[in-house]
């Protein structure tokens, strides 16, 4: 079994104890600015299993590089259909409430 940081993980973030506990709220990562996570995933595929485990929000360094980065992993997991529109669509308004 393959380790995968717990902001990775659909289990975790949206899985069965998150409705047990009835959580609705945004899900907001710092994490993938960690050695760790980069140690083991370039930057744009972090960025993009974590919106497919159910973080809404990803927060990352300042500089420009890092969140284009981050953008386009995430715009190319929706052009192949891995992440879906109506995905971020729906976080987005929750983001919103």
């Amino acid at each position: 079994m393959t380790q995968i940081p717990h902001d990775t993980s659909e289990k975790i973030l949206t899985g069965p104890s998150a409705d047990e506990l009835g959580f609705d709220g945004v899900i907001v990562s710092e994490r993938h600015r960690h050695a760790a996570i980069l140690k083991k995933w370039p930057l744009p595929l972090a960025c993009s299993m974590a919106i497919k485990a159910g973080v809404d929000t990803i927060l990352l360094k300042a500089d420009d590089e890092s969140r284009s980065q981050c953008f386009f992993g995430i715009k190319q997991s929706v052009e192949k259909g891995s992440i879906t529109q109506e995905r971020l669509d729906q976080r987005r308004e929750a983001s919103l409430r």
